[in-house]
């Protein structure tokens, strides 16, 4: 079984440093000291606030490292605290072009006003950091604190020599998830949080279907709700906030989302399933969208040309290959979850690169020999695969695996609108042996 956050004491206490020591933290310095909150109402908690204020006169800035829905009390009352904290939280979204009915931006002013009208609050008009954006910004002195929900940055960013020595800079990092991730060993403060099937709320997906997930089991150990550990965190910064389920906080999202207005949470008790937008109790939703025209002034849709630009780093004679990442069938994302299933990681324990065999043949390596790939940011080292899938002069590799993390090896230039960093193309050379680094967790 693998190691979920339990209830913290003097043992895991060292398991913890021990394993951190060994991590990726052995290239930037020493583990800086770390608090892992132990049961809820421990007097660390306590401190939450202090730590928050400290954070806000050195810096003036606390920023957040996840798409943050900030809910109507947060900024409705204790208008000291919101100066202090809301408004100079930088909330990580991806600035959208325009707004919609749906989802505003702080730079329109249509849509500010909206949700100033709906929280009884003025916002602040700045735009939020993506996240390759923010830990340039940790380099540059910007930001000096993070707050990690559910997310792996020490893993999933691109140039993860830049990212992670951005993580050891900072003066406070504090991550909820549900286990120790990479992003976990460079925390100050880590939150035990609950996992899929420990807790209920709705799921939203793209297909525009707003799904009721009911808990099924307890978190372990001192493991808290998401909502319940962000809503103490408030409170102990002064905040009067007084959610009592995720009911409470989804009736908020409903209030505020017009395509969201007729989806009431009693109906999804009852249908499991609704798909948006519904704009009034009773009606049926409606899956397809678009139907009769598009909203724009003539009803037509606009195709926009795009202009051919060139990746930022091209092969050449030093760098031959192209380096692409994405996710495998048997690992998802940064592998934090799924390479703790022993059925998933019986099937897919090492990290491989998949190579094109008559690659393969000119570098004189065989099937399940390891092989060197680097970059101009970094370089690691895994087991070859034969794969015919893959053209002559690309190389592919999924970006799970900690002993090799192929993100060491990506760029983290942007694209100009979307910001989105490269990390589908970059140059690297490939050599035959090495031997991969120690796995972790």
């Amino acid at each position: 079984m693998s190691k979920r956050l339990p209830d913290r004491n003097t043992e895991f206490s060292r398991w913890y440093t021990q394993v951190v020591n060994r991590a990726c933290l052995a290239d930037y310095g020493p583990v800086k000291g770390t608090m892992v909150i132990r049961p809820y109402g421990f007097q660390l908690w306590d401190n939450i606030k202090e730590i928050f204020d400290k954070m806000i006169k050195d810096t003036g800035h606390v920023n957040a490292y996840f798409p943050l829905f900030i809910p109507k009390s947060f900024l409705a009352r204790e208008a000291e605290h919101v100066e202090g904290f809301a408004k100079e939280c930088a909330v990580v979204t991806h600035t959208r072009l325009k707004a919609d009915e749906n989802h505003g931006v702080v730079v329109d002013p249509e849509s500010k006003k909206r949700f100033e009208d709906f929280w009884g609050t003025k916002l602040n008009p700045k735009s939020g950091l993506t996240v390759v954006e923010i830990m340039d910004a940790v380099h540059s002195g910007e930001i000096k604190g993070l707050y990690v929900q559910g997310e792996n940055p020490a893993m999933s960013d691109p140039n993860l020599n830049h990212a992670r020595e951005a993580l050891v800079s900072l003066d406070h990092l504090i991550v909820q998830d549900i286990f120790l991730t990479e992003t976990a060993g460079y925390a100050d403060v880590i939150l035990p949080a609950s996992a899929f099937p420990e807790k209920t709320g709705t799921f939203t997906n793209t297909n525009r279907q707003v799904q009721l997930g009911r808990q099924a089991i307890d978190p372990p150990g001192s493991a808290r709700q998401d909502w319940w550990i962000i809503q103490e965190i408030a409170k102990r910064l002064g905040l009067n906030w007084n959610y009592t389920s995720p009911k409470d906080i989804y009736t908020e999202v409903r209030e505020s989302t017009s395509s969201m207005a007729g989806i009431t949470w009693e109906r999804l008790e009852t249908e499991h399933s609704v798909t948006y937008p519904c704009t009034r109790e009773g009606d049926p939703g409606d899956p397809i969208v678009f139907q009769d025209g598009y909203p724009t002034k003539n009803g037509k849709g606009r195709f926009v040309p795009a202009k051919f630009t060139h990746a930022d780093e091209i092969p050449d004679d030093e760098y031959p290959f192209v380096f692409v990442t994405a996710r495998q069938l048997e690992h998802w994302h940064t592998g934090s979850m799924t390479r703790r299933s022993s059925v998933l990681d019986a099937i897919e324990p090492q990290p491989v690169i998949n190579i094109n065999p008559d690659d393969l043949q000119k570098l004189g390596v065989e099937a399940g020999e390891t092989v060197t790939i680097e970059s101009r940011r970094g370089k690691i080292t895994a087991y070859a695969r034969q794969d015919l899938g893959v053209q002559k002069g690309n190389i592919f590799m999924a970006f799970a695996f900690n002993e090799a993390a192929a993100n060491l090896i990506t760029t983290s230039a942007l694209d100009p609108f979307g910001k989105i960093p490269e990390v589908k193309y970059c140059a690297v050379k490939m050599t035959p042996g090495g031997t991969p680094e120690m796995r972790v967790g």
